[in-house]
């Protein structure tokens, strides 16, 4: 028996990991029962404490390194996340149909579009409300040597335009193809008859669209219309959308990289002012234009390039400046002269000369006739330079284009277009 216990005695813990080993026997003495039980203490210690030390070794590996990930900093090679993607995205810019500058809502290009017969006589029409907001500009005779303008509008938002004169049919000729509201007060006897044969939208002189102020402006160059009362004309009318046929657009930014490199390229252009472009080829650079409509001084024009603003700063012969009044909204049939502040310089972003064909009618109008179907010779001035080439239109309904040289249509830069048609007999383009 004693040897028996004395075997039992010598069996060691070892035996609990090694699973192939029989069961040891359940007979032991009391010291062997205790000599055991302290060794299995020991053995728990020896494996507790090291994987309590393993856990907080791993916590601490995860903790760190989602604080490094939060820091590190981001690699512009790597490719980024599609929620990172989803935020830096550059979104697409929009550019108005009839200025090419910028705007932050498409729907703008689908508005009503209009276009308003502008007075420029020198006995009460200037200075003009708003025309500094027309997008586009025709100017013409109307009679006598005065000039008059077409002037072409979207999205309106000013509280007064005019003042309001009547139409021409030469300057419907220009107006048909921008799907346009024609507002005009009166016209020569078949400009009136085309307006209100139904093919166009006709808002002549209303006393319910239109109102007449006494204040600062005598008639008949007192007729003004506002955004409010042309936008209620058109609701009333149920006119909702217009589709102009426009004029190709450089981008605001080709615009401005033409300009910089004109302005770069001026030391070495060519002095001649009969050439279009230097001996480089590159565009000349152009400072200073003449445009004289040939009869009466007071209406020939001076335009002088401003390079911080990319447009041309417009006077007249006597050098006083063409300056406008500009309404702000909200004001109802306000006087211009009295509620309207001072008054600005306009300054279009490019001033087109085209040459036209044109004479007197005999009778006691004395209306003007223009050519303006076919095609001429078009100065096209624009980032500080000028290119020679040729306007074409083709029939009435059809935009009127430039084209250079090549053949090519001349991409206009973004802003207000100003169209001055220079009589071929006795009108000149100086620069």
């Amino acid at each position: 028996m004693a040897k028996q216990k004395k075997k039992e005695v010598t069996i060691e813990s070892d035996l609990l990991a090694d699973d192939k080993l029989e069961e040891a026997p359940k007979l032991e003495s009391q010291k062997s029962k205790k000599k055991n039980n302290g060794d299995k203490k020991k053995s728990k210690v020896r494996f507790v404490l090291p994987l309590s030390i393993l856990l907080v070794i791993i916590i601490s590996v995860v903790v760190t390194t989602i604080l490094m990930h939060q820091n590190k900093p981001v690699d512009p090679n790597l490719n980024p996340t599609e929620e990172e993607t989803s935020q830096t995205e550059e979104v697409p810019k929009i550019y108005s149909h009839l200025t090419g500058l910028e705007i932050t809502d498409a729907s703008v290009n689908d508005l009503p579009t209009f276009c308003i017969q502008i007075p420029n006589d020198t006995y009460g029409a200037r200075p003009q409300v708003g025309l500094n907001k027309a997008a586009i500009v025709f100017e013409a005779i109307a009679e006598g040597g005065i000039t008059r303008l077409a002037t072409i509008w979207q999205n309106l938002e000013d509280s007064v335009i005019g003042p309001i004169r009547s139409l021409r049919t030469y300057y419907l000729d220009w107006e048909t193809p921008f799907d346009c509201t024609l507002v005009h007060a009166g016209g020569e006897t078949e400009a009136r008859k085309q307006a209100a044969s139904g093919a166009y939208r006709d808002l002549t002189e209303s006393t319910v669209y239109m109102y007449r102020d006494s204040r600062g402006y005598k008639a008949p160059d007192n007729l003004f219309t506002s955004a409010a009362l042309l936008n209620k004309f058109n609701s009333d009318k149920k006119y909702t959308t217009s589709a102009p046929k426009v004029f190709a657009r450089q981008t605001p930014e080709e615009a401005e990289k033409v300009a910089k490199t004109v302005q770069e390229n001026a030391k070495n252009a060519s002095e001649s002012s009969e050439a279009s472009k230097n001996e480089n080829g590159e565009l000349k650079a152009v400072n200073d234009i003449k445009i004289n409509f040939g009869r009466l001084p007071n209406f020939n024009t001076v335009y002088k390039y401003n390079a911080k603003t990319n447009s041309y700063d417009r006077s007249f012969e006597s050098g006083a400046e063409h300056i406008v009044y500009s309404c702000r909204a909200g004001l109802s049939k306000p006087s211009p002269k009295q509620e309207c502040g001072e008054p600005v310089q306009l300054s279009p972003s490019v001033v087109i000369a085209i040459k036209v064909d044109e004479y007197t009618k005999p009778g006691s109008e004395k209306r003007e006739s223009i050519t303006t179907i076919g095609s001429g010779e078009a100065y096209i001035f624009q980032n500080g330079s000028v290119i020679k080439g040729t306007w074409k239109k083709g029939s009435q309904k059809e935009q009127i284009s430039f084209v250079d040289d090549n053949g090519e249509e001349i991409k206009l830069a973004p802003g207000q277009t100003w169209i001055a048609a220079v009589p071929n007999a006795y009108g000149s383009v100086k620069y």
